[in-house]
């Protein structure tokens, strides 16, 4: 049963917030006349300042999601993944609450789910994942990438599982 399949790539949509403090800035500046403006030296200083803020966010982010296109989607796209097909092993769960992450092993891989903005799947036990326990059996598609591997498709096969393991 195919429970993950990353098809398309989408960047993740924190990466409005430094552009809503870009246009803030932006505003600020264009407004830099209004009558009712307290000091035109403070709505210089604070325009000036969300748009240097705003524009390094924004660009740091810009860059991170294109090297996680070049170097995570587009691999996966063209083929170069590796595969992981076996019983889940070693399954740790963070809280709820807790910002953590889920661990686990399939074939001697530990997989982290969870901790992080990076592209494939995050979903972790807590929030309604698939992988909640051990003894499920799995094939996973990943690509390595920065010390990491990033799972970009999950299938869980229900009719395998193994109930000793846990």
């Amino acid at each position: 049963m195919n429970v993950y399949d990353y098809k398309y790539f989408f960047p993740n949509p924190i990466i409005l917030i430094p552009l809503v403090i870009l246009g803030f800035g932006v505003y600020c500046l264009c407004n830099l006349h209004n009558p009712f403006a307290p000091s035109l030296k403070r709505v210089l200083m604070v325009g000036l300042c969300c748009i240097i803020i705003g524009g390094i966010c924004f660009f740091a982010c810009a860059f991170s999601y294109w090297a996680q296109y070049k170097n995570v989607y587009l691999p996966y796209k063209n083929g170069n993944y590796e595969e992981a097909e076996g019983y889940v092993s070693d399954f740790h769960a963070a809280g709820f609450l807790d910002s953590g992450a889920d661990r686990f092993t399939v074939d001697h891989r530990e997989f982290v789910i969870g901790a992080d903005l990076e592209i494939g799947y995050k979903r972790g036990a807590a929030y309604g994942g698939a992988i909640n326990r051990n003894g499920l059996y799995v094939k996973i598609r990943y690509v390595p990438y920065k010390d990491s591997l990033h799972i970009m498709r999950l299938d869980i096969f229900p009719e395998k599982d193994d109930r000793s393991l846990y």
